[in-house]
């Protein structure tokens, strides 16, 4: 990851673009609304640290440490209704948010990571993916409105 260099107060470059244009933020913006309309910082922060050390909790599940790469085909409780969670990749958001709260480049490369563990899993080709939920019709563009959080910062 290439670190980016500042011409001014809050822009970001990257091979001599600017990113943090008034259009940029307004995106970053629209996309905090739409993903985030009722959990605090507090929330996401605590949540992204559970991400951050491998922990996954959704809703009413417990958390669950889940070591080592991912094989997206993970589902502890034997419900679908989990699996498809971990393939809507909302811990993207939420670490993508934490580093933005100032939580630190840690924070932004796990979420890197887990993008790129996600793509290495289930765009391969010709083979079974590993979940009915990796290219679902529901997860996917729930997966790519969390994925344009975390691009929008990581660029």
């Amino acid at each position: 990851m290439k670190k980016s260099v500042s011409t001014k107060p809050g822009a970001r470059q990257l091979a001599g673009k600017t990113f943090n244009s008034p259009a940029a933020e307004e995106r970053r913006q629209s996309l905090l609304i739409l993903i985030n309309r009722a959990d605090d910082d507090a929330f996401v922060s605590a949540r992204a640290k559970e991400f951050l050390d491998s922990v996954y909790r959704y809703y009413d599940w417990p958390g669950v440490t889940l070591a080592g790469p991912l094989t997206w085909s993970e589902d502890p409780f034997h419900d679908p209704s989990w699996n498809w969670r971990l393939h809507v990749m909302k811990s993207v958001f939420y670490l993508a948010r934490a580093y933005e709260l100032g939580g630190g480049i840690r924070y932004l490369r796990r979420a890197e990571e887990l993008v790129l563990s996600w793509i290495d899993r289930n765009c391969i080709g010709e083979t079974e993916p590993p979940s009915p939920y990796s290219w679902d019709e529901h997860s996917t563009p729930l997966r790519l409105i969390h994925w344009l959080y975390f691009f929008e910062i990581w660029h």
